[in-house]
């Protein structure tokens, strides 16, 4: 079923939003509403990353690492791929390092692989595309200056994907993303105890319970390098412990609902969440009665808000994590200079961040970021 939406989706270009039959929809898969996302963009014309692990055809798929610049000769459009979302976690893996590249252009051995990024692979591979964006295998993971480069192209990997496949079950990359499901495990059931004209339904559905417990809580939803990934995606797929979920980011949010085959009658497609209907409202608003920047700097406060109490292995990290959000918001419309986690038009009032009550933070060993910048407290 997602196979065949998310071809409808990439092949979509008229910018209409194409629907399956309701009754194609399975019970395992939870359809949601993404939340505090920026507006969505069409893909970049002919953007294609500097490298993607190209998984073939066949089964067991044959993987190799390819040169984005020789897949973009001879296409104005760009390639079709999909992105990966993961933990690292503490162990050792196999990563792309100048002395193997050579080498993995000709073959990667799958089973050399962690077994997060072998069902990944496969997940690409059974979902009908046939590239993947990986950044262990695709960034060199001893060279300086190529991460320079790509740590800043964060924005256009995630944004021009098809769609981002999250790991969230995984707390490491040695651990498979996949685990037998049952979807009559979030199937709401009615008992029947006594004859009465109605039933009593728990506030929480069943599918709102495994978002929580699945994404909320997972240790994925708790790394900074993550939530970029996801707020910069456009679909993501989130392969979970009871059910698979997925969250779609549209220019405008009207028009898409909250919906699952597990929800109950009464519970039926009609829900949206809060904070979606105060952005709704603020697009709804006609542009002369907005200023550009306080909407975007109210976006932007609102990412940093959630990212940054999420952890970073590497504490050097927590500029660079968060770039990608603002060079997206840059492109969209905030024209203004991007200072340290703050930005220049609406520096006075930026400068007056502060820790959440009740929250006690220390700055990190080493410098980080100017004492005058949220980023240099960890939190």
């Amino acid at each position: 079923m997602i196979k065949k939406w998310l071809h409808l989706r990439s092949r979509n270009t008229a910018g209409v939003r194409p629907e399956l039959p309701e009754q194609q929809y399975d019970a395992r898969f939870d359809w949601q509403y993404p939340w505090n996302f920026v507006p969505s963009e069409g893909r970049l014309q002919g953007f294609v990353p500097t490298r993607l692990l190209d998984v073939g055809s066949s089964v067991p798929p044959d993987v190799k690492l390819v040169n984005g610049t020789d897949l973009r000769e001879g296409t104005a459009e760009g390639v079709e791929y999909i992105a990966l979302s993961y933990c690292w976690g503490h162990g050792d893996f196999t990563r792309l390092t100048r002395a193997n590249q050579q080498r993995f252009q000709e073959k990667i051995p799958l089973a050399s692989l962690g077994q997060t990024i072998q069902d990944a692979i496969l997940a690409t591979s059974q979902l009908g595309f046939r590239y993947l964006w990986v950044d262990a295998l695709c960034i060199l993971q001893d060279s300086i200056d190529d991460w320079n480069i790509e740590s800043i192209s964060m924005c256009d990997v995630y944004n021009n994907a098809v769609c981002t496949i999250a790991a969230v079950k995984s707390w490491a990359a040695s651990e498979s993303m996949f685990v037998g499901q049952n979807p009559l495990a979030m199937t709401p059931c009615l008992l029947s105890a006594v004859d009465l004209p109605w039933y009593v339904q728990s506030k929480s559905s069943g599918v709102e319970m495994s978002w929580q417990r699945d994404i909320t809580m997972s240790r994925w939803n708790s790394r900074g390098w993550c939530y970029q990934e996801m707020a910069l995606s456009k679909i993501m797929i989130f392969f979970g412990s009871s059910q698979v979920h997925a969250s779609v980011r549209e220019p405008h949010h009207h028009g898409w609902r909250k919906f699952s085959t597990t929800n109950t009658p009464n519970d039926h497609h009609h829900k949206i969440d809060k904070s979606l209907e105060t952005e709704q409202a603020w697009e709804n608003l006609e542009v002369e009665q907005i200023n550009a920047d306080n909407y975007f700097s109210r976006v932007w406060w609102d990412h940093v808000a959630e990212y940054s109490p999420r952890n970073l292995t590497k504490a050097g990290d927590k500029m660079v994590a968060i770039a990608g959000i603002a060079e997206y918001l840059w492109k969209s419309g905030l024209k203004s200079h991007y200072i340290a986690g703050l930005w220049e038009d609406t520096l006075p009032r930026d400068l007056l961040w502060y820790v959440s009550a009740g929250i006690r933070r220390k700055r990190p060993d080493g410098a980080r970021g100017p004492s005058w910048s949220w980023t240099s407290v960890d939190g």
